[in-house]
Formats: structure tokens, C-alpha cells, sequence
């Protein structure tokens, strides 16, 4: 039995140990028992590691404590130098941060609690004595700031336009303070700080302005006023004086009170009569039709619910008279779409699905507007593009509405009131804009849209199980339509010549998911005529029009003639009402130059009626 123990490694340890000792680097000593690594610590490569091979018994711990030690230092020495120079860093930061703190807080405090020793005299008050803040508040209490601007039962509370002036005067008094104590000197000889009137005027001048916006009454021009649909005329009212305050005389009683140091009491203010700039006989031989437009509205048979939905909404803004300065929203003039209105169920889009609402087609209407509105020089303020490209006006040219969710709104931003004029009659649809026009002589205003881009069709193709093709057969009823994205300019031209071009507004369309009839069954059943009962063969059956019903935004049946769409203005001649039509003008053509400046599109957002939508 081998025993191991330490006293016999004294004497060359046993033979089990002695093999274990030879695999390792270095040389074993047999007479004293050690390992001599003479070689290894020479810096000379161990035999086992110049073969190439790893040895086989323990290797010293010694040597791979020291290599191992070495490498794990280096990089937390460098770690912890970068941390140690980002923490003085920040120290100092906070510490220059506190005590610059701390100085502007002393700074502050002490200005405060300094007493005035000068003889100072400011608004009639002496100042010496107090603190800076007790200074303040005896002024402004001396002052007893209160002018009132009255006219009638209506009062305006001036603001005091000494306050700036008072922390500025109390900053000389406190350097004229600490100059003395420099000097150790406990008084001085008194000083009297004078206000300076024309600083607080310019002040004065910004409220009296105020004063004017609350209670100017501006002449009204003579105008339309009413509309008599039985003769389909506007009818003329005079004009309306107006009341201007009269800022130059306040002006003047207020300069006079602060000259004589009153700071409270009540100044009148006058206000003085304005004629209005326009008589009747002005408005009369000015007014005309500024813009107009016409769309065709189908007169088949089963567009009778959606043309009577037409007929409704284009006669509740018919006569609408829109004053200066206000905005007409085609909801309000409307009001709802409900049965009890009259409105009759008809195709419309709700959320990309064709569905029967009452009110379908009044779409139609408020595009009508819409173009009539550009034409006429106003400023648009909403609109909504469809959720599919209409038919009855140019994608891109057309406005969506649906109550309480989108909206057409305009501005008349004429200098008198405008008013609206829509008939309905033999298929067409016009709707006009009545009033002074904005635009120069021989100056028109146009919209020009171009194609910028397709977009994929959403959703799964359409499956419509036809038991009269054969089993596996599929035949598609409506190809696959690509939606489209389209780019609207504001066009001005004069005599026919373009002079600028404005972006109006970007408009995206739903492409179409392809409609497919298929058989998915193991026979086929003829389908026979319901009046000859003769059985109708499949190709005859491919060849039926889809006559999807046309709505805000869908297509007119092949059998009814394509929808036109005519742009109208009246001859610059015309005094009155007139639905005369001219031509439009041709279209620009599209350049490379146009499509790379596009502006950048607004953010498209989903709505109840359709996910495409864009607003001005």
C-alpha cells in the first residue's frame, strides 16, 4: 500500500507523483523533490508548448495566476480612470452651479434689504429709510393707480405703465445708496426721479388699440340681404353706419392726466360715426357671379332615391347668404340627413362598403360647391377627399361630407356679403357663388391635379358562388382596380396666361378588390331566362354589366352616358344671377419638374366613412 504524506516528498516522493511532475514544464529534482522552472522563468517556451501539445499533468499555478492577474487588470484600470475624470468633472459642475446659486440669491436678497439713505423722492414719496420692496409698495400706494376709459356702460380698467419704470429708478436709487456708504457717508442730498411720460405713452397706445377691437362697431356695405327664390333673385338692403372709437382724442386726455400726475379717475371716450363704403347703387352695379360649376347627375331609374337626396341638399343652400368675414359650413346649412328630412336611403360608402344610408349623393352637392368656391377666389378651410374616386367630378377636385364627422367649410373673404345660388334641372346640377368679385379684371383662379402615384387595392378578392358555371370554373366579374394618390394646385392666371401655382391639397383613393364567380361545386346548373325559360348559356352570363350603384363615390352603369363635368363662369358683363356657361379652360400639361417638387403630404388618418382622407 503507497502512502502519501509530506515528509516523503523530502526525499523524492513517491513514484505516482514523480510521472505527474514530468508532464508538467520544467525539470523535477529528484535528490531535493522540486519542480526547477528555470526555463520558463528564462522567458524560454516550455517544450510542451513548442510541440504544439497541452500538457498533460497540473501546470504550476503560479505562472497562470500571474498571466491571468495581468490581463484582468488592464482594462479595469482604464474603466476606472475615465469614471474617476467624469466624477471630478461633475463635482466641479455642481459645486460652481451652488455657489453660483448662492451668489445670485445673496445678490437678490441683500439688494432687497438694503435701506435707502439718500433724500430720494420718487412720485412724491420718500424713499429713505426703506428696503427696495417697502420703497416699491409705498410707491405704487401713493399712486393709487385706477384710470378708467368709460363710454356708456362700458368701462376699461387702464394698466399702470409706470411698474417697468419703478424697479428702474429703484436700481439708481440703490447704486446712489451703495456709492454713499463707499464713501462712509450717512446721507446725501435729496433727489427727486421723475417718471418719463412719452415710455408710458407708448404703452397707452397698445391699450387704447385693445379698446378700439372690443367696441368698433365697422360699417356694413350694402348688400345682399335676402333671396327670393320665386323670382330667383338676390334682393339689395343698405348699408349700416358704423361706431369708431376716436383714439387720437383719447389719446390726448390720457397723455393730459399723466403730464398732471393723475393716475385715477374716468376718461370718456368718444366714438364717431363711418359710412359704409359701399351704397346700394355701388352693390347693385358690382355684384355678379364670381364662380361657378356644373356636374351631371344620372336620370336613370335607379338613381331616383339618390337624385331626390341631390335635390334636397342643393335647395337647403340655395339662396344661403354668407356675410363678411364669416364661414359657411355645408353640415349646418343642411342640418342632419334623416328620413324625417325627407332624405331617402342610396348608396354610399361606410368604411369601403357600399351600403344604403338616407342622404347618399348630397356628396355631390358639396363637391359641386367645392369647385364653384375655388373658382370664386374664397378660402377654403375644410375638405375631405372620398374614400373611392367619384365619377362626377375630377379625383382630387371632389369634397366628402358626412355629418358630425367631415365637414366643407369656406371663408368669405369678400369686402361685402356673398350669396349661393344652386338649381337642379334636366340632369345637371349648378351651383354658383354671387357677389363683388376678388380677383382682377381678366384674372382667374383654377385647380390643376395631377396623378402622383398608385397604391395597392386592400382586402380579398370578392367570391360570388355561381352555380350555373361549370364545377372549378371562375369568372371575373370586375377586374382589380389600383388606388391612386393625386396632388391639387390653386392655378391663377391672367388673360389666359399662368402667373402662379399653389399648392391646395393631396387626395388618396382606395383601389378595388377584384369580384369573382366560381363554381365551387360538383355540377353545374343551367341558369334559364325568367321569361323565355330558355336556359342561358355561360358566356351570355360573363356578359353582364356590373351595375354597381353610384353614390358619393362610385361608378355610373355602362349603360348610362359618362358624367360630364363642365366648369361655368359667368361673362364679367353680367350684373345678376345667370347660370351661363363658358368653357374651361384646358389643363396644363404635367412636367417632371412639378412631380419632384411636391409638397409634402399631410398624415392620413381613418374616419367612419372611408380611411382616406385629407384636409386643408
Amino acid at each position: 500500500m503507497e502512502r502519501k504524506t509530506r515528509n516523503n516528498r523530502g526525499s523524492g516522493g513517491t513514484e505516482r507523483e514523480r510521472k505527474k511532475v514530468d508532464n508538467v514544464s520544467g525539470s523535477y529534482n529528484r535528490s531535493s523533490g522540486t519542480i526547477e522552472r528555470s526555463r520558463a522563468r528564462n522567458g524560454k517556451t516550455p517544450e510542451w508548448k513548442r510541440d504544439g501539445r497541452k500538457p498533460k499533468g497540473r501546470v504550476p499555478k503560479r505562472n497562470l495566476k500571474r498571466s491571468y492577474a495581468t490581463r484582468k487588470k488592464k482594462v479595469p484600470q482604464i474603466v476606472w480612470t475615465i469614471l474617476s475624470i467624469m466624477a471630478i468633472i461633475l463635482m466641479i459642475f455642481f459645486i460652481f452651479r451652488s455657489c453660483s446659486n448662492t451668489n445670485n440669491d445673496t445678490k437678490a436678497t441683500s439688494a432687497e434689504n438694503i435701506k435707502i439713505t439718500s433724500d430720494a423722492v420718487i412720485a412724491g414719496v420718500s424713499l429713505k429709510g426703506l428696503t427696495v420692496e417697502e420703497a416699491k409698495t409705498a410707491i405704487e400706494t401713493g399712486m393709487a393707480w385706477n384710470l378708467l376709459i368709460v363710454n356708456g356702460d362700458r368701462t376699461y380698467e387702464l394698466p399702470n405703465p409706470f411698474i417697468t419704470q419703478i424697479d428702474e429708478l429703484l436700481t439708481q436709487v440703490v447704486e446712489v445708496t451703495a456709492e454713499s456708504e463707499n464713501r462712509n457717508s450717512e446721507s446725501n442730498e435729496g433727489n427727486v426721479y421723475e417718471f418719463d411720460n412719452k415710455k408710458a405713452m407708448e404703452e397707452m397706445i397698445l391699450a387704447v388699440d385693445d379698446i378700439a377691437n372690443e367696441w368698433d362697431t365697422p360699417a356694413k356695405n350694402a348688400g345682399v340681404s335676402a333671396f327670393n327664390k320665386e323670382t330667383r333673385k338676390f334682393e339689395f338692403a343698405e348699408g349700416e353706419p358704423g361706431r369708431i372709437v376716436n383714439k387720437t382724442e383719447l389719446l390726448n386726455k390720457i397723455e393730459t392726466a399723466l403730464n398732471s400726475n393723475v393716475y385715477s379717475g374716468m376718461l370718456d371716450a368718444s366714438l364717431d360715426a363711418s359710412k359704409p363704403d359701399l351704397t346700394i347703387e355701388d352693390a347693385r352695379s358690382q355684384y355678379r357671379i364670381i364662380g361657378t360649376f356644373t356636374t351631371t347627375v344620372s336620370q336613370a331609374a335607379q338613381f331616383a332615391k339618390r337624385n331626390k337626396n341631390i335635390r334636397i341638399a342643393s335647395e337647403a343652400i340655395d339662396g344661403q347668404i354668407i356675410e363678411r368675414g364669416a364661414i359657411f359650413s355645408i353640415n349646418e346649412a343642411t342640418g342632419e340627413h334623416t328620413i324625417e328630412k325627407g332624405y331617402e336611403p342610396a348608396g354610399t360608402y361606410v368604411n369601403g362598403v357600399l351600403v344604403e344610408e338616407p342622404g347618399g349623393g348630397v356628396c355631390q352637392v358639396s363637391s359641386t360647391l367645392y369647385n364653384a368656391v375655388i373658382f370664386a377666389g374664397l378660402n377654403t378651410t375644410e375638405r375631405y377627399a372620398h374614400s373611392f374616386e367619384p365619377a362626377y367630378v375630377k379625383p382630387g377636385e371632389d369634397a366628402m361630407i358626412s355629418y358630425n364627422a367631415h365637414d366643407m367649410k369656406f371663408e368669405n373673404n369678400t369686402i361685402d356679403s356673398i350669396g349661393i345660388l344652386a338649381t337642379l334641372a334636366e340632369g345637371k346640377l349648378t351651383i354658383s357663388i354671387y357677389g363683388i368679385p376678388i380677383l382682377e379684371e381678366g384674372v382667374t383662379r383654377e385647380m390643376y391635379t395631377e396623378k402622383a402615384g398608385e397604391l395597392p387595392y386592400e382586402g380579398e378578392p370578392e367570391y360570388i358562388e355561381d352555380p350555373t358555371l361549370q364545377p372549378g370554373e371562375e369568372v371575373v366579374d370586375r377586374p382589380a382596380e389600383a388606388g391612386n394618390r393625386y396632388i391639387t394646385y390653386s392655378v391663377i392666371k391672367r388673360n389666359g396666361v399662368e402667373i402662379s401655382r399653389e399648392f391646395l391639397h393631396n387626395s388618396r383613393y382606395r383601389g378595388k378588390a377584384p369580384v369573382i364567380r366560381r363554381n365551387t361545386g360538383a355540377a353545374s346548373i343551367a341558369e334559364t331566362d325568367p321569361i323565355t325559360g330558355e336556359p342561358i348559356t355561360t358566356a351570355e352570363t360573363s356578359e353582364r354589366a356590373d351595375n354597381e350603384h353610384v353614390s358619393e363615390t362610385t361608378r355610373q352603369p355602362e349603360t348610362t352616358k359618362p358624367p360630364e363635368v363642365t366648369t361655368t363662369r359667368a361673362p364679367e358683363t353680367t350684373a345678376a344671377p345667370t347660370t351661363q356657361a363658358v368653357t374651361q379652360a384646358p389643363e396644363p400639361e404635367t412636367t417632371a419638374a412639378q412631380t419632384e417638387t411636391n409638397p409634402p403630404e399631410p398624415e392620413i388618418s381613418s374616419d367612419e366613412v372611408g380611411p382616406w382622407m385629407d384636409t386643408q
